[in-house]
């Protein structure tokens, strides 16, 4: 009653079934827009404060900003 259940005919653990591979694609597209769009208002956050003079301020926004685009690259990265 509570041992292991034997997995389905034809069933692969290693690679998943290509139909949700494509769903999962689909639904994490609107996430990799918005943090390529983070990306970009942190990039451009961090050129106007290096341009004022403010070093520190423009280091912060490049923090911000290479946190977006790791988390950009980890969500193509599990979905390759």
């Amino acid at each position: 009653m509570f041992g292991k259940r034997a997995a389905p005919q034809g069933a692969s653990f290693n690679e998943p079934k290509p139909q949700r591979v494509s769903k999962a694609r689909d639904q994490a597209t609107p996430f990799l827009r918005a943090f390529q769009q983070q990306a970009d208002a942190y990039v451009e956050r961090a050129r106007r404060h290096l341009a004022s003079g403010d070093p520190a301020g423009a280091s912060y926004w490049a923090g911000h900003a290479r946190r977006a685009v790791t988390n950009r690259d980890r969500i193509e990265e599990a979905l390759q």
